[in-house]
């Protein structure tokens, strides 16, 4: 489910397609450039404290929106790339955020503002990379 949402909004929003940027990193296993990294957290300074550990994280690898970006960005991730989503997954799950998460987007949605795509996109890329960030559910 969360996979087919996230193809239907990439056509409304896109986090690093413009704005201030930084040169995207030297690529090693693919030919096709990473998309850019936008620098102004915009509207996720108004993240509410508990979640501010999401903004660098968020402007970082939320900009991988397409599967095919993803995918090569998971390819190609470092170790210490890889630790670090999936130390955000955990603080994530650990403090049930994704809830509070979600009740931000509802109110700066990803089809009017990059930065919310970008924080949209970090949890597409944590799906992806398998990184549970939602608590068990509970049985009745």
């Amino acid at each position: 489910m969360r996979i087919l949402l996230l193809i239907s909004l990439l056509a409304f929003a896109g986090c690093g397609d413009s704005g201030p940027e930084t040169p995207p990193p030297a690529q090693t296993n693919t030919s096709r450039p990473e998309p850019p990294r936008l620098t102004d957290p915009g509207m996720l300074a108004e993240l509410p404290e508990e979640l501010s550990y999401l903004v660098e994280p968020a402007l970082e690898y939320g900009r991988f929106q397409f599967e095919e970006q993803i995918f090569d960005f998971l390819d190609t991730a470092t170790p210490q790339q890889m630790e670090e989503l999936a130390a955000v997954a955990r603080r994530v799950k650990s403090n049930d955020h994704y809830p509070e998460v979600n009740r931000f987007l509802d109110e700066y949605p990803i089809t009017e503002h990059k930065q919310s795509a970008c924080l949209y996109f970090l949890f597409g890329v944590l799906d992806f990379a398998e990184l549970s960030f939602e608590p068990p559910a509970e049985q009745p």
